[in-house]
């Protein structure tokens, strides 16, 4: 009797504790799929879905300049992910009613959750980027994360392995290294009658995620990109504007989410060449642009540290406009998934938890070449630009 008794209340406390995981697990997930705003110095509190108000009339660079979508953080199967399609396909119909459409869509990376695919016929190739991403159109260009190493070094060539392949013919990634040595990264430049813009694409996880960590194998890739970023353009295209950017997985600044990591590579100096230099010193003095993911939300920060962060927040619907004084860093981590982590920092240009992606867009107005940086709001699918940055971009020498 005493036994079944016993046996009796083991079941309604297993009962109990299972309907309150059940009750966390809900919880979180309300969490992970909400889309709030961040408000200045304070951990993000939220505003109402109607007051995103759209940009009117957004500049995406005319048809002799470029535009590139972005965004990472991206493969795993959820609403948030499938709106991101949804906004990305419907902003692509809208550019080539108007003759204009991407040039390219920036993967910053973390591609296949949670450990990268385990073949080169995985079912996430199809379920997760064919299905929903295809349809675009344009090419989409790959960086890695540290979630595309969970199977190790070969889940990571295997990306570059499926590039091109048939179905697959656009999605594109390439390895300077030829496998090698640890890291994927490779430099590509696109033209149009005004740009020649240059993208270095780097693997931060060979630095960050601990499995893979090598700091001799960091400092080699930031060798390789420091000389990257000094060479000229094609022959064809020494005339134009030459635009530098570079996107990686990790931050470079961040406030709130993964600020530790933020400081590590930061810290962390190539001991090639005469100086000791850091990924941070490179994107500063060689390139005009910082792309990244990895903390999934937005964040438009101001990499020379300078207090720009508006008192209220941002002004949905408007533009903000800048100087070349003000470099920037971009991160759009919120391509499936959505976490309040992050806050306005003093630098900090725009902040939210919103799920979207970013565009960057340039163009030349009055013979001066400038850059939008616009961040689309794909909640509900809908894809409406509700905040933008607009720059000068410095002068380059001359090749």
């Amino acid at each position: 009797m005493a036994k079944a008794h016993f046996t009796y209340k083991l079941a309604q406390l297993l009962s109990v504790i299972t309907a309150l995981l059940l009750c966390v697990s809900a919880v979180h997930s309300l969490a992970l799929e909400y889309q709030g705003e961040s408000t200045p110095g304070k951990t993000p509190s939220g505003v109402k879905y109607a007051q995103a108000k759209a940009v009117k009339s957004p500049n995406f660079g005319g048809r002799d300049g470029l535009r590139f979508a972005m965004f990472g953080d991206w493969g795993m199967k959820t609403k948030i992910r499938l709106s991101v399609a949804q906004g990305l396909h419907k902003l692509q119909k809208g550019l080539k009613e108007n003759k204009q459409g991407l040039n390219g869509v920036l993967l910053s990376g973390d591609n296949f959750y949670s450990k990268g695919v385990e073949s080169l016929n995985d079912p996430k190739w199809e379920n997760l980027w064919g299905k929903d991403f295809r349809k675009v159109g344009v090419p989409f260009y790959v960086s890695l994360g540290n979630h595309d190493y969970g199977y190790g070094v070969k889940a990571a060539q295997f990306q570059v392995q499926k590039s091109g392949q048939k179905g697959f013919e656009l999605w594109q990634a390439k390895d300077s290294n030829g496998a090698k040595e640890l890291g994927i990264y490779y430099s590509q430049w696109f033209s149009s009658p005004d740009f020649a813009c240059q993208i270095c694409f780097i693997d931060t996880s060979i630095l960050l995620f601990k499995p893979i960590q090598s700091f001799k194998a960091w400092g080699k890739q930031l060798h390789w990109l420091s000389r990257e970023l000094d060479k000229k353009p094609p022959k064809k295209d020494r005339n134009k504007v030459v635009v530098r950017m570079v996107i990686g997985h990790h931050l470079l600044q961040s406030f709130g989410e993964k600020e530790a990591e933020v400081k590590f590579i930061q810290s962390a100096k190539s001991r090639l060449g005469p100086k000791k230099t850091g990924l941070k010193d490179i994107v500063l003095n060689k390139a005009d642009i910082y792309l990244c993911g990895h903390a999934h939300t937005v964040q438009f920060i101001n990499l020379n540290d300078k207090k720009v962060a508006p008192k209220r927040g941002p002004i949905h619907g408007k533009v903000r406009r800048l100087s070349w004084k003000e470099p920037l860093e971009l991160c759009s981590g919120t391509g499936a998934q959505v976490r309040r982590a992050s806050y306005w920092g003093p630098s900090s240009y725009y902040a939210a938890h919103i799920a979207g992606f970013t565009v960057i867009a340039l163009e030349k107005r009055k013979s001066k070449p400038r850059l939008h940086a616009h961040f689309v709001d794909c909640r509900k699918g809908r894809g409406q630009v509700i905040y933008s940055l607009d720059m000068s971009l410095r002068k380059r020498r001359a090749y």
